[in-house]
């Protein structure tokens, strides 16, 4: 799992420097993970653009439903799973898998430019 966030922190970080260089945007920047620094005043520029990147991951497209179908394939060749969503283990243990979160319904894209603090 670990390397599943990393994933996309990653990826954040390559969607956020695409961006700036197609923008014209000469920065200096430092990441780790999900951390950025810069000087005082880039500070804005980065705010905009991790938020900028984190949307097009999460809600540009079909990424959340696409990850979730996945699971769902790889726990289902390995377990059974009713019309319910329910997992049964070998052990007979049932686990409700939740569905995807449905990015239009969160209005996630207006939380995320709107929030004071922005954590991924």
């Amino acid at each position: 799992m670990p390397n599943l966030v990393h994933s996309f922190d990653a990826a954040n970080i390559c969607l956020m420097i695409d961006y700036l260089i197609k923008n014209s945007k000469n920065i200096n920047i430092f990441c780790v993970h999900d951390c950025f620094s810069s000087t005082a005043n880039s500070i804005e520029i980065i705010n905009n653009t991790v938020r900028y990147a984190f949307l097009m991951i999460y809600s540009d497209n079909k990424f959340l439903e696409n990850l979730h179908n996945h699971f769902i394939h790889c726990i289902s060749s390995n377990y059974s799973i009713d019309e319910k969503n329910i997992v049964i283990s070998p052990e007979d243990e049932e686990l409700l898998i939740p569905l995807p979160p449905i990015v239009d319904d969160l209005n996630l894209r207006d939380k995320i430019q709107k929030a004071v603090y922005f954590i991924h």
